[in-house]
C-alpha cells in the first residue's frame, strides 16, 4: 500500500509507513529537482508529444508531470510557448527525468521497508 501511495505523490508512502521526516525529505528532493528542471528548461522541458521517451521517465515523478504537460500543451496550442532550443532545454528535461528516477527509488524503498527499525541512532 505504501508503494501505491508513493506513486500517487512523492514521499506519501514513507509518511504512511510512519517515517514523516524521510517522507518530507523525499518530497522536497523529488519536487525540488522537478521544479528546478522547469526553471532551467522552461515548460517545454515536459513534452509528451515531441520528447515521448523523456516523458516516460518524467512521469515517475508523479501527477505533477501530467499537470505540467497539460499546461504546456494548452499554452502551446494558443501559441504562447515555442519549442525550447539549446542546452538549457536539454538540462531541464534531464533534471525532470532524474526527478522521476529518484522517485522510482523512493517508491521501491517504500514498497520494501526494512523489517526492523534502525537502532544505531540514525533518525529516519
Amino acid at each position: 500500500m505504501a508503494g501505491i501511495m508513493a506513486m500517487v505523490f512523492p514521499g506519501l508512502g514513507h509518511i504512511a509507513l510512519g517515517l514523516p521526516r524521510r517522507g518530507r525529505l523525499v518530497m522536497l528532493g523529488v519536487l525540488g529537482l522537478f521544479v528546478t528542471g522547469i526553471l532551467i528548461g522552461g515548460l517545454d522541458a515536459i513534452d509528451s508529444h515531441q520528447d515521448r521517451w523523456w516523458f516516460y521517465a518524467q512521469v515517475l515523478a508523479g501527477p505533477v508531470a501530467f499537470i505540467t504537460d497539460a499546461v504546456h500543451i494548452h499554452l502551446r496550442s494558443e501559441g504562447h510557448i515555442v519549442q525550447g532550443l539549446g542546452r538549457m532545454n536539454e538540462l531541464g528535461t534531464l533534471s525532470c527525468a532524474m526527478a522521476g528516477f529518484m522517485n522510482l527509488i523512493a517508491i521501491l524503498d517504500a514498497m520494501f521497508p526494512p523489517l526492523r527499525r534502525r537502532r544505531e541512532g540514525a533518525r529516519l
